[in-house]
């Protein structure tokens, strides 16, 4: 497979060049997106459903079992994903070019 990769997709274009260098930035934010999105997932999830998604303490975990569980957890798990990864590769890449500095540091 990484032979593959490296005989195929070997190369670099302006879009992937941004992606890199704001790759590192991306990796140091995405806790705040992650949050962010898990809680309009939880807020949908609760609105949709009639239903209360309960975090016991200070856990990340919940036991709640969803209803139309499978469809909830996989299709919030893929958006999620989605929608936190892009964001974060955004606010890295807009952070590095328009703070001042932040290219050296990011």
């Amino acid at each position: 497979m990484l032979d593959f990769f490296r005989m195929c997709f070997n190369f670099t274009t302006p879009a992937t060049a941004n992606l890199a260098g704001a790759a590192y930035g991306a990796y140091i934010i995405h806790p705040i997106f992650l949050d962010i999105f898990t809680g309009i997932f939880v807020r949908i999830y609760e609105t949709a459903n009639d239903d209360t998604i309960v975090f016991v303490g200070s856990n990340t975990t919940s036991t709640t079992e969803l209803i139309d569980g499978e469809y909830w957890l996989w299709g919030g798990w893929a958006g999620l994903n989605c929608v936190t990864v892009c964001m974060s590769f955004l606010a890295a890449y807009l952070f590095r070019q328009y703070v001042p500095g932040a290219k050296k540091v990011l």
